[in-house]
């Protein structure tokens, strides 16, 4: 797939720092079948990356990583929304 390679992160676009190391982690679950990285914003806020929930969307979970002054919309595709909700809320990615 284009942007791939071999893994389930899509690299089209950049992401905040220390946002892959995360997204790295998340891929290797089994309910993941995607990462999408959106666009990169400025914030008001820094500090280390941290991801927040925002909506389920028609292929998995719409997501908002903040972090180093920096919002990046996260779009996880999954034909299990509500598992990987469930499984994110019980991890430490969250904040």
């Amino acid at each position: 797939m284009r942007y791939r390679g071999n893994g389930k992160i899509k690299h089209q676009h950049g992401m905040i720092k220390g946002l892959r190391k995360i997204l790295n982690q998340i891929a290797k679950w089994d309910e993941v079948q995607g990462i999408i990285p959106g666009r990169i914003e400025v914030a008001k806020q820094g500090g280390k990356p941290r991801l927040r929930v925002s909506y389920k969307t028609g292929s998995g979970l719409k997501a908002i990583a903040r972090g180093n002054a920096s919002v990046q919309e996260i779009f996880f595709i999954t034909a299990t929304p509500d598992a990987l909700l469930e499984k994110l809320a019980t991890s430490k990615f969250l904040g």
